[in-house]
């Protein structure tokens, strides 16, 4: 249920303390309304004067645009 109480701190201390069988608690607390909550951040966005990044290759992860072939042991 709802803990109404501002010293529910408190309470759990001193259960826990007149009771060695207590092993753990949990509290839950209720999810904000998807109006009040802030909004996610943006990652950074550069500034429009900055340089553009170079392209990547294309074709593959070499320059030249293709992939190395792939060759197995018995095709050398």
């Amino acid at each position: 249920g709802l803990l109404a109480n501002h010293d529910t701190a408190e309470l759990c201390r001193r259960a826990f303390a007149a009771d060695p069988e207590l092993a753990t608690i949990t509290l839950r607390t209720p999810a904000p309304h998807p109006h009040d909550a802030p909004p996610r951040p943006l990652p950074p966005q550069p500034p429009p004067d900055a340089p553009t990044p170079p392209a990547l290759p294309q074709g593959g992860a070499r320059p030249g645009g293709r992939p190395r072939r792939q060759t197995r042991a018995a095709d050398q």
